[in-house]
């Protein structure tokens, strides 16, 4: 509970990050892992609630503390698989041990937002846990079906909606569900796409019963009980229309009861998302002006919220024969072909539109600094990974046709604010802007791709 309190608190209040660090930290050296503490399963005798508590509090604090990480999906996991094989027993304190629907959608979500995958070390136990938990969900909802079958002889859309609620999955924790099975891209399993098809046939099947935007509306089709758990504001809509636009060309089958006006209901809370007025940060201007010294036409707070988008003219090779004005191309939109995951985009000639996004501290796990603890004498410095959240942003760019190019904080603030040309070096090796740049006679900076991992001067 200390840590999930510091943790809601920080989430308001950045210079608290470090702070935070140490006292999970702490945590961790003294309570958990300490001499006196199990050697398997340490977080055996934590109540289920506690295990969610602290699992909210290190994705607040966008930690990655590998350890601490992995023993929490490990418990979490083990509690699952137990209850997959009916057998549900007690902690030696007498604690609940059984995961309620709203605590294993929190979880799913938390191994998004910090995108805990099996590419991470231990990573196996996280992909084992959304497989898991997918299975377990969707057996409960099955079972309460079985109970209101027996009810009644048919399932209307309404039974539908209500055998996901009752055990624990409102708009909320559907929206979740929805959202961290596409950023995890868990829907390769039979369980997970049956899991995400009654999700979004329970979302979808609220526009067919009442009339979304009129809240009052839900009194009239469902218990008081359940008519705010139902309700789809606006942040869950923006949820089911990310993961809906990945698995419309992912996995078809888990959208495929989808009605079109619940389609075009998602579709029109993210537009009006996207047409919010935006405002450029400090870093983003700079790499703007940079952009402007180095005469590259571009678009700044693009309109599908690109900080800096750029289309090249014809077959040129370099961005600094982009086009000016208005750069949406509708035709290059409509036949659209799959791109390649990676972030290097230079030789692929099909590319035409280029998205530039600055990536500062909140896209990525906090960095930790280097400590002296009671269990060690250092705790050395973490780089950072990318989150669930900015991971997903770049897979719907490029579902879209755009090219993204990141230009992370901790690449870019190494240059001093009084370096302008090394910002434009910089900016030419990384978007491929001119084949060499003249600063002065002697001052010539030639192209050349940029090294993976790589140390500058400022380092």
């Amino acid at each position: 509970q200390r840590a999930w309190s510091v943790g809601v608190i920080k989430a308001d209040n950045y210079h608290l990050g470090d702070s935070f660090v140490s006292l999970i930290d702490a945590i961790g050296d003294f309570y958990i892992f300490g001499s006196g503490s199990r050697k398997t399963r340490p977080l055996r005798d934590l109540n289920c609630a506690d295990l969610v508590q602290l699992s909210i509090s290190l994705a607040h604090g966008r930690i990655d503390d590998v350890r601490l990480l992995r023993e929490l999906y490990h418990e979490a996991l083990c509690r699952l698989k137990r209850e997959d094989q009916e057998q549900i027993t007690k902690s030696r304190y007498g604690h609940r041990t059984k995961f309620h629907g709203w605590e294993i959608s929190i979880l799913l979500w938390v191994q998004a937002s910090l995108y805990l995958t099996s590419k991470l070390e231990g990573g196996g136990v996280y992909d084992e846990f959304s497989n898991v938990s997918t299975k377990v969900l969707l057996k409960r909802i099955q079972n309460m079906e079985k109970v209101d079958c027996e009810k009644s002889t048919n399932v209307t859309s309404r039974e539908e909606i209500e055998a996901v609620s009752k055990i624990g999955l409102g708009s909320q924790e559907r929206a979740n569900l929805a959202w961290s099975l596409t950023v995890l891209e868990r829907y390769d399993t039979e369980e997970s796409i049956e899991l995400l098809r009654r999700i979004f046939c329970a979302s979808s099947a609220i526009t067919a019963t009442t009339n979304i935007n009129d809240p009052s509306s839900l009194s009239s089709s469902f218990p008081p009980q359940q008519q705010n758990n139902n309700m789809i504001q606006l942040e869950h809509a923006h949820q089911l229309y990310q993961s809906y636009t990945i698995l419309q060309h992912d996995c078809p089958s888990a959208v495929s009861t989808i009605s079109p006006s619940f389609a075009t209901f998602l579709t029109d809370r993210w537009s009006v998302e996207k047409s919010r007025r935006k405002s450029s940060s400090a870093r983003h201007l700079t790499i703007s002006r940079t952009l402007d010294l180095m005469k590259v036409p571009h678009v700044n707070e693009h309109e599908e919220d690109i900080d800096v988008a750029i289309v090249l003219k014809g077959d040129s090779n370099w961005t600094n024969g982009a086009a000016g004005g208005n750069i949406v191309d509708k035709s290059y939109e409509k036949n659209r072909v799959e791109r390649n995951e990676e972030n290097d985009w230079r030789g692929q000639q099909q590319n035409r539109k280029v998205a530039v996004e600055f990536d500062g501290p909140h896209h990525f796990t906090r960095v930790r600094p280097i400590i002296t603890t009671r269990m060690a004498s250092t705790v050395s410095k973490t780089s950072p990974r990318a989150l669930g959240h900015t991971v997903l942003k770049y897979r719907l760019l490029k579902k879209k046709g755009w090219t993204v190019v990141r230009v992370p904080f901790y690449e870019f603030d190494k240059i001093p604010f009084w370096a302008s040309m090394e910002r434009q070096r910089y900016l030419q090796r990384l978007l491929k802007t001119h084949a060499n740049i003249r600063f002065s006679d002697v001052d010539v900076s030639e192209y050349q791709a940029i090294v993976p991992n790589r140390k500058s001067r400022f380092d």
